[in-house]
């Protein structure tokens, strides 16, 4: 599963996406992956270096916009037709 992910926003975006095993202090990945043994995959919508929940937290419009963009890409990919 996590291929056509990838996939999905490398013809999206251009770039080949980051990959991490584990993204820490996410309850949902945990929940997902370490009690129900199911994928689970986190798309960020803020910037690299956001600070999220630091008293710099900061985050720019454009990475913002483009994680919608990237979701939205993401929810239609499973009615897609490799093959076409």
């Amino acid at each position: 599963m996590a291929e056509p992910i990838a996939q999905t926003i490398l013809a999206f975006h251009g770039i080949e996406p980051r990959r991490n095993s584990v993204d820490s202090g996410i309850l949902k990945n945990y929940v997902w992956n370490g009690i129900m043994g199911m994928l689970a995959f986190t798309v960020p919508n803020g910037n690299a270096d956001a600070a999220s929940h630091a008293p710099n937290e900061n985050m720019t419009l454009d990475c913002f916009h483009s994680g919608i963009r990237t979701g939205v890409a993401l929810l239609q990919m499973p009615g897609r037709n490799p093959a076409a």
